[in-house]
This record gives C-alpha cells, sequence and structure tokens, in this order.
C-alpha cells in the first residue's frame, strides 16, 4: 500500500476517536427518550381528553388511533413540532373503556382511558330470550331501562350507584366502589336484571337487588345483548381488543382465559373495599373478598367466613389470594384447599405453569413464590414450608427463581439442622434443572444475548486497553520513527501517536479485529434478546389459548417450525383441534410438534418419531411410559393425560424476534442497519447512530492496516516502563502476539467490570457473585504474572542481543552498545 493510503486510513483512525471524544462530551445530542401520556386516565362523559407526547422525532407525522367501545378505530395523522413534541385534544362520544395507541418510526405508546358515564345515565333493556328471534338490543346511555313485566321500577346507573326506582322512590341501590372498575351496559333478560360491573355480569334480582350469581369474564364488559335464546357478553381487552362470549345456564359457555392487564385483577376485591361489609354479604354472596373482609374481625367465626369465601370464589387468582389470607389467619387447611383448587382451576382453563414465566403475572395470580421468599427472609420455616409444597407443585424449569426459592429453602433448613428435610428438597430443587425440550445451542445463545450489551462494553473496554498498552508498547520506535522524520525536515503532527497501530504486528492486529468483531456480535445477539422483553405479556401468562395471546401469535412475522409449533399449541389448548392438527403438520420434524401430534392422534408410533428426532424429550418418554412424573403439576392436576411438550421462551422469541443466526446473519449482511437497529435503551438516537457509525469507521481501519506491513524498526524494538506497568495491571495485554492473551484479557474485563460495578453500587447487568468475581479475578493476575515474568526474561535476553548484534539501531534506540571485549 502507498504512503498516501496509509495517510488516508490513518485520518480514519484518529478522525473517529476526535468523533467520539466530541459525541461523548456534546450536550446536543442527550435528547430524552419518547414518551406519550394522558393528562388523566379517568374523565366524565362530555369531557375533553388531553394528550400529550415529548421526545418525538422532529417535524414528523405520527398516527392516533382511537378506539371506543364497539366501535372502529379511528386514525389521525399528527406531526410533531421542531422541539419533538406533540400535542392532541378531543371528545369522546362513547362511555367506557377506550385504547389510544400513537404509533411512529421505532415508537408505539398504548394508553387506556375510561370516559365514566354521566349522572343518570343507562342502558335499554333488552327482550326476554326468544320472544323477538334474533333481536339484538343496542345500548342508549340516556334513557332508563323501561319497566319490568313484574314490577313497575325502573334502573339506571348514576356514577358509582346501581339504583332501582318506582316512581320517584328509590327501591333498592347498589354501590360499587371506584376499585371496583368501570359500570357496564344493563340488560333485562326475563325475570332478570344483567349489570356489567368491571370484569363480571352480575345476575341481579330485579325486585330486591340482591346478587344471584356472578360471570368473571377475562376483562372489562362493554356489551350484553340477546341473540335469540342466547345471552352474549363483549367484553373489551387493554387494547381494544374484543371478545364475546355466550353466558349458558350455569356460567359462560366460552372457556374464560385472561389478558395480562392488572387492573381487572383486582376490581372483584376492590367492590368489597369502602361499604358496609355485613349488609353488603347478606345481598352478594357471590364475592369471595366480602366474606374475607369479614374475616379480618377476631371477634367472627374467622375459619367460616374463610370457607365461604373460598367455596364461592370462581377464579384461580382469587383462590390463591385466598389462602395467602387463610395463611394469615394461620389456617394451614384452609391453605391447601384454596390452593388446590386454585392449581385445578388453573389446569381446567387450559394453563401450563411451563408458560407462566412473567414474574409480574405470576404475582398477580397469587401464586406462592413471593410467600415463600417472604417467609424465607425472616427464617419462618413453618410458614416456608407450606408454601414450598405449592411453589414445587407448580416450578417448572422455564421459571429459574422457582428453582432458586426452593434451593435457599433447602439451603435455611440444612442451617436449621433440618439435614435430610435439606437434601430431599435440594434434590427436588435440582430436579428442574434440565429444561423439558432440549434447545441446545439456543439456549445458550439466548442466554448470552441477556448479558450482551454487558459483554459487549466489556469487550470494547478490552480493545481500549488492549489498544493503550500496546502503544506504549511501540513507543520507542515511535519515537525514533517521528525524529527521523522532523530531522528529513517533514512536519510531525501530534496527532500521528494515535497511529501507533501501523507498528502493531500481524497477530496483534488480528486480535483487535476479532475483539471488535466480538462486540459486534453480541450486539447483534443483545438486541435480538432485548425483543425477548417487547415479547406481549400475554404470551407469557401461562397460555396461549386467550384472546390476547392468539392475537399476538397472529401478529408474529418469522414464519418456520416453531411459529407453526405456537400455533398449533395454541389451537390445541383451545380445542380448535383440527387447526391445531394442521399447523403441526406444517411444523414439520421440530420433535415437539410431533410429539403434541401424537397426543392429538394417539398415535404411539409419533411418539417414538418425537423421542428419535430429540431423545432428550421428556414429555414423549412419559407419554410411551419410560419415565414417571416428569413435572409436579402434571402429575397432580393431570395425571392420566398426554403431556404436551410446552413452548420454551426461546421458541417464542424465535417467532417472534426470528432466529439468533438470522439476526446474525442479517447484521453481517447489512452491519450498517444491523447496529442501528439494534439500539439499546439508553441515550438518544441521534447519540446511538454516531457512535455506530464511528464504531464501523474503527473496524473498517482496524481491517485496512492488517495489509499494512509494519515498519522493519518495530519488530524487536525496547519497550517504554510504562508498558511494563500496564502487562501487570491489565492481564494479557502483553501475550495479544500470541493470541491467547485473550483469554485473559476478556476474562479481566467481564469480571472486573462487574466487580466494579457492584462495589459503585451499579447495575450493568453482568450480576456475577461477588466471590466468584474475586476468585477468578485473583486466578486470571496470577496466571498474568507468571506469564509476564517468562516473557520479561525473554525480553531481555532480546535485548541483549540487540545491543551485542545491531549496535546502530540499539543506539537509534538509546541503547548502549555491549562492548566485544
Amino acid at each position: 500500500m502507498t504512503s498516501q493510503s496509509r495517510t488516508i486510513v490513518g485520518r480514519m483512525q484518529s478522525g473517529s476517536w476526535l468523533l467520539l471524544t466530541l459525541l461523548l462530551f456534546s450536550p446536543t445530542l442527550a435528547q430524552e427518550l419518547p414518551q406519550a401520556k394522558l393528562r388523566e386516565d379517568r374523565i366524565e362523559f362530555g369531557k375533553p381528553l388531553f394528550l400529550e407526547a415529548t421526545g418525538l422525532e422532529p417535524l414528523t407525522l405520527y398516527t392516533l388511533s382511537l378506539r371506543g367501545p364497539g366501535q372502529d378505530t379511528v386514525e389521525e395523522s399528527l406531526m410533531s413540532d421542531e422541539d419533538g413534541q406533540l400535542g392532541y385534544t378531543t371528545t369522546l362520544n362513547t362511555a367506557g373503556v377506550w385504547v389510544l395507541t400513537l404509533t411512529g418510526v421505532d415508537f408505539e405508546a398504548n394508553l387506556g382511558l375510561t370516559v365514566i358515564p354521566l349522572e343518570g345515565a343507562a342502558l335499554v333493556e333488552g327482550e326476554a330470550p326468544g320472544l323477538v328471534p334474533g333481536q339484538t338490543p343496542q345500548a342508549d346511555p340516556t334513557e332508563p331501562l323501561s319497566p319490568a313485566v313484574s314490577t313497575n321500577l325502573d334502573f339506571k346507573r348514576s356514577g358509582r350507584e346501581l339504583i332501582a326506582r318506582s316512581g320517584e322512590t328509590v327501591a333498592w341501590t347498589l354501590t360499587f366502589p371506584i376499585g371496583a372498575g368501570p359500570a357496564g351496559p344493563l340488560l333485562r333478560v326475563g325475570e332478570v336484571l344483567l349489570a356489567g360491573q368491571g370484569n363480571s355480569v352480575l345476575w341481579v334480582d330485579p325486585s330486591s337487588g340482591s346478587v344471584n350469581r356472578r360471570d368473571i369474564l377475562p376483562a372489562a364488559v362493554t356489551d350484553l345483548s340477546v341473540e335469540g335464546s342466547a345471552t352474549r357478553a363483549t367484553v373489551t381487552f387493554e387494547r381494544g381488543l374484543t371478545e364475546t362470549l355466550t353466558l349458558g345456564e350455569t356460567g359462560p359457555m366460552e372457556t374464560v382465559r385472561f389478558g395480562p392487564d392488572p387492573i381487572p385483577f383486582t376490581w372483584l376485591r376492590g367492590e368489597a373495599e369502602g361499604i358496609d361489609l355485613h349488609e353488603r354479604t347478606g345481598r352478594d354472596p357471590t364475592n369471595p373478598w366480602l366474606a374475607a373482609g369479614l374475616a379480618q374481625n377476631p371477634e367472627l367465626d374467622q375459619r367460616s367466613l374463610i370457607e365461604q369465601a373460598i367455596n364461592s370464589a370462581q377464579t384461580f387468582y382469587d383462590l390463591a389470594g385466598l389462602a395467602r389470607v387463610a395463611a394469615d389467619l394461620n389456617e394451614p387447611e384452609l391453605v391447601d384447599l384454596a390452593m388446590d383448587l386454585a392449581l385445578s382451576d388453573f389446569a381446567s382453563r387450559g394453563y401450563d405453569p411451563r408458560l407462566l414465566t412473567d414474574l409480574e403475572l405470576h404475582e398477580r395470580y397469587a401464586f406462592p413464590l413471593k410467600p415463600l421468599q417472604e417467609s424465607l427472609a425472616r427464617n419462618d420455616l413453618q410458614t416456608a414450608s407450606m408454601w414450598a409444597e405449592w411453589l414445587f407443585r407448580i416450578a417448572s424449569p422455564e421459571v429459574s427463581e422457582a428453582r432458586k426459592a426452593l434451593l435457599e429453602y433447602a439451603a435455611t433448613l440444612q442451617a436449621a439442622g433440618m439435614r435430610d428435610e435439606a437434601t430431599r428438597w435440594r434434590s427436588r430443587a435440582r430436579g428442574l434443572d434440565r429444561p423439558s425440550l432440549a434447545s441446545g445451542l439456543d439456549s445458550i445463545f439466548l442466554a448470552l444475548g441477556g448479558i450482551g450489551w454487558y459483554a459487549a462494553a466489556a469487550i470494547l473496554i478490552t480493545f481500549l486497553a488492549l489498544h493503550l498498552t500496546l502503544a506504549f508498547k511501540y513507543w520507542i520506535p515511535q519515537t525514533v520513527v517521528l525524529q527521523r522524520r522532523k530531522e528529513a525536515g517533514r512536519p510531525a503532527n501530534p496527532l500521528s501517536r494515535l497511529l501507533a497501530i501501523r507498528f502493531y504486528s500481524l497477530m496483534e492486529k488480528f486480535v483487535l479485529t476479532l475483539l471488535l468483531l466480538t462486540c459486534f456480535c453480541l450486539a447483534l445477539l443483545a438486541s435480538w434478546a432485548d425483543r425477548s422483553a417487547d415479547l406481549p405479556a400475554s404470551l407469557r401468562s401461562g397460555t396461549l389459548a386467550s384472546a390476547t395471546a392468539r392475537l399476538a401469535l397472529a401478529r408474529s412475522q418469522f414464519p418456520g417450525p416453531k411459529t407453526s409449533f405456537l400455533k398449533g399449541y395454541a389451537a390445541h389448548t383451545a380445542g380448535d383441534f383440527e387447526v391445531a392438527e394442521t399447523a403441526y403438520e406444517q411444523a414439520g420434524d421440530f420433535a415437539p410438534a410431533v410429539n403434541n401430534l401424537a397426543a392429538l392422534t394417539n398415535s404411539e408410533a409419533l411418539y417414538q418419531r418425537a423421542l428419535d428426532l430429540e431423545p432428550g424429550l421428556r414429555e414423549a418418554r412419559y407419554n410411551l411410559g419410560r419415565i414417571t412424573s416428569p413435572l409436579p403439576f402434571q402429575e397432580a392436576y393431570r395425571a392420566g393425560q398426554p403431556m404436551l411438550a410446552a413452548p420454551t421462551p426461546n421458541d417464542l422469541l424465535v417467532a417472534w424476534a426470528g432466529s439468533w443466526n438470522g439476526a446474525l446473519a442479517a447484521g453481517f449482511t447489512n452491519p450498517w442497519s444491523g447496529l442501528r437497529d439494534a439500539r439499546p435503551n439508553w441515550g438518544s438516537r441521534t447519540l446511538w447512530t454516531a457512535i455506530v457509525l464511528l464504531f464501523l469507521l474503527t473496524v473498517a481501519s482496524t481491517l485496512a492496516w492488517i495489509v499494512i506491513p509494519r515498519p522493519r524498526l518495530a519488530r524487536n524494538a525496547p519497550r517504554s516502563p510504562l508498558y511494563h506497568l500496564l502487562v501487570v495491571l491489565i492481564p494479557g495485554a502483553g501475550l495479544a502476539d500470541e493470541l491467547w492473551g485473550t483469554l485473559l484479557l476478556i476474562p479481566w474485563a467481564v469480571f472486573g467490570l462487574d466487580a466494579i460495578s457492584q462495589l459503585a453500587g451499579w447495575n450493568l447487568g453482568g450480576g456475577f457473585e461477588p466471590n466468584l468475581n474475586y476468585l477468578l479475578l485473583t486466578a486470571v493476575y496470577l496466571i498474568n504474572l507468571v506469564a509476564v515474568i517468562v516473557e520479561f526474561i525473554s525480553y531481555q535476553r532480546r535485548m541483549t542481543e540487540l545491543r551485542r548484534n545491531d549496535p546502530d539501531v540499539a543506539k537509534a534506540f538509546g541503547l548502549s552498545p555491549i562492548s566485544e571485549s
């Protein structure tokens, strides 16, 4: 390569470091992250909403979608101003739950809004089933219900009250606290008044106002209607998705599966707050939290009240919540009763604990992980033993926190001297080590991507530390070259010191390039793994058969065997067996899909085929009768049933974000787009774009220097004292020309950065055990010290030979030649 091309590459290298300095200290690039919010999330009917967004791209079009109860989505185009801000106001024409979605380039915000009906607003009565075939009553928020056939009462909503009037006389009222959720529609069906309240449909006696039945549905009830002889309830989820269910003689005819929105889980309990519990319990035996509230009074029969609450509870999350109430009242038998009923209901709805990987939902369901952790924190072994049994029953390899809690319980038993019991629990917890599906490299790369940004930062530190060390390694020969240039009358630029890479050996340049490529791959993997955090919570809720989960699966953009398997599993657990069979067949030779197809068709040959494809597939081995009790939940609540292979977190991620090898291939195909789209969750988009540009320039210039031979003067030159100090402080930096020095450099950066971050109280994402950090760093430094001593002895020998054999070069370096005498 010519000297001119060397100059161009050198300017690229020095310019890139200058650009980094400018970027890091430029306050204009510290833009705020984009966000959108509503001034209020509850407004009265007729009042305007106010939407505000900041941190957006300046002068850019955004789309605002508005969807109300039972209405089509309306879209409007809005433009941000020069400061990246946006404001919007309008008045909504319907009471109920609204969903607002603001979308733009690399940005989406979903906001929920409840429009509270005006005083006196109500909905019209529906005809009794069969009187007018096919008629569907329509809601009218301004008129009260028509007088009932058997009474002269009118019914209407007034704020948080349901009121029955006879003329000007109030016959009865039902008051719902603000925490009970939004007031829904009213519908008269025969001799029963149906009232939507939160996610419940109440079957009310029109003459007395007593609640005789309650149907708990997946989300807020936004419409009640009659179609022929069928009574239907429509619910609206937080993002505007609706689902219609048929209400039979004893409850919903469809299996009810809940969405991930946290608010509906609180509404039933909210009905029991701030009211007269004695009076309300007599009128509404369908709400278990009324009796549970009375049970807090020690002067009453607490046990009977908790039993009453458990017997009236309908959902697994209410039953599990009542188990906690029973535990607080020291009623372990009732805890066991409530938890057993809760998990039976969990299983009957098609849920599976292997899919409950969202810890927030785990707690929202009131499952035992948190109570066990809290009892262990206060060293309450009696309570911990109760919760440990129930946590073990829903534990799975996919939820590592459960295994950790059970191991901690075993350690606590060991410390208390209960060695046999500790050994038993340690064995049970370790039985959850292996995932139910062997995912091989997929699991490894998913775990690597989980710490990808942290590891990429550590590799970048390694790169900079090695550059610094090598710069001082070749400081003396570079000084000689600059001095000769000055003596030759050519100007010496002070920035020329940044071109020390010109003097590095081929192996040292190769190691630097390898570090940059490793950093690049880690960033791509981190971005890929980050998308697991973007997985809809409905896909981590314990079921894929819910309306929200199946909608999320329909939005997956990466077809393939795993996506077909997921859709087949969702249809299978929802009872759509024809759809499931087709999807499983489309998955081809993906072993979990073959196992589930065998369960669907009762084919022993397919079970064997699944086992041939994946010998470690425990579901297939269990279904063939070769092992017992693959999971405690299966043994307790699905005994005798074929065990379906459940999707792993990696399966979900592949369907949602593609595979790890696809992410790497896309990144290497187009490095600019691959890195630019792999933006971490900090800083502005402009800053990240500049960092990507700088990084790619550095990679390009480093690659260019590989083909440029270094000056002959650098091959056996003396090293500066600072270099000798750095190779001791930075393990492996002095061994980069032998490649294996990176085996010391990378662990030093990874574990050293984590140790420093823990001491400083930072949360950078390493999360290793402190003792492990110190142990490995000690080992790295000891190995490096031995290597440095050996290398220093060899270096001294080479310098002696240089002074003896090449006195002119030694003199140029400032070394005195060795006299032959």
